[in-house]
């Protein structure tokens, strides 16, 4: 009976189950492909809502931070002008009590004396300097003065000038 049938016949109904297999496996393939796209997508959103409050309550904190941060900065500085401030004072009163106990004792000229106008000459030899516009490590080398007392030097005279202008 399989004789009957010519080799045409067989030959087309083979390409056709072959078209028919290929459809299926790309059917399935297909399906299978886009199957677990869905549970992937479903499985991001959840940890989207896990983290989302979780990112929004560090970002809260970090804000309370920053500001507390900023407090803490904002009392630094008013710290240090005040400690400035009062320590600009105490050079005046200082200057002022050794003015008036020179006025008080004018047979007192001894060292003391000398020295603190030595002091004084170096401190305005400083500020005529920082006016020429020399930096802080040149006026030190020229007047054989430490660093640190020069900058102390320029940064009173400049407070005092704030002090006296405010």
């Amino acid at each position: 009976m399989l004789q009957n049938f010519p080799l045409e016949f067989w030959i087309i109904s083979q390409v056709v189950m072959d078209a028919a297999l290929i459809l299926v496996v790309f059917l399935v393939w297909r399906r299978f492909s886009k199957g677990p796209e869905v549970p992937k997508e479903a499985a991001l959103m959840a940890v989207s809502r896990v983290l989302e409050p979780v990112l929004e309550e560090s970002r809260k904190l970090a804000e309370a931070f920053d500001g507390q941060l900023t407090e803490k900065r904002a009392i630094i500085n008013k710290i240090n002008h005040d400690l400035d401030a009062r320590i600009i004072s105490l050079n005046l009163l200082l200057k002022r009590a050794e003015a008036l106990q020179g006025e008080q004792n004018p047979s007192r000229k001894g060292g003391q004396q000398v020295q603190s106008d030595h002091v004084v000459d170096l401190q305005q030899k400083v500020v005529a300097l920082d006016a020429k516009g020399l930096p802080p490590n040149e006026i030190a080398s020229r007047l054989q003065m430490p660093l640190g007392e020069v900058d102390m030097v320029i940064s009173l005279k400049r407070k005092f000038e704030k002090m006296s202008g405010a």
